[in-house]
């Protein structure tokens, strides 16, 4: 059940349909949750719920940012047939091994998996002016990584995986 105010304890994915000219869906958001809710689902607290909502939300293709994959097992994951590609960020702490290998070696279908330099907050975009000072760990970079560019090839590789998919 929703619970405003609670506290955070788990992870969160929010699947946001685009209209032909780059905005959001909003109506079609509204739709999906409301289909999600008549079918009895509520937030995904856990892997089978979540791969439950796949289904109600009739999706044909995901793509994961660092996704935290110790939650997720193959039985849990079987019913996501569909392609996905996975990126994770080469000097995360959150380790690759239990997560985004695990949860690709669980999906029934093998993903496409990329790999960009920097850590998990890699995949926040770049940061205002002033930001690495007032929030280091979020937007300080190691020397050399690029995070815009990083962002342009992000932003390129899911839309052509996006458009050979779909």
């Amino acid at each position: 059940m929703l619970r405003p105010r609670r506290r955070i304890e788990g992870f969160s994915a929010i699947l946001l349909p685009f209209l032909a000219n780059g905005d959001v869906d909003w109506a079609g958001f509204a739709a999906h949750t409301r289909r999600t809710v008549a079918a009895g689902l509520g937030p995904a607290d856990d892997a089978h719920r979540a791969t439950a909502l796949l289904d109600v939300l009739g999706l044909k293709a995901i793509v994961l940012l660092e996704p935290w994959g110790a939650l997720f097992d193959r039985p849990g994951l079987t019913s996501v047939d569909v392609p996905t590609l996975l990126y994770r960020a080469d000097a995360s702490a959150l380790r690759a091994e239990g997560n985004i290998v695990a949860l690709a070696a669980a999906l029934p279908r093998p993903p496409r998996q990329e790999a960009v330099p920097g850590s998990h907050f890699i995949f926040i975009g770049p940061c205002p002016a002033g930001g690495v000072a007032e929030a280091p760990a979020v937007c300080g970079d190691a020397p050399g990584v690029d995070r815009a560019a990083v962002h342009r090839r992000i932003e390129a590789e899911i839309a052509k995986f996006l458009r050979q998919t779909l």
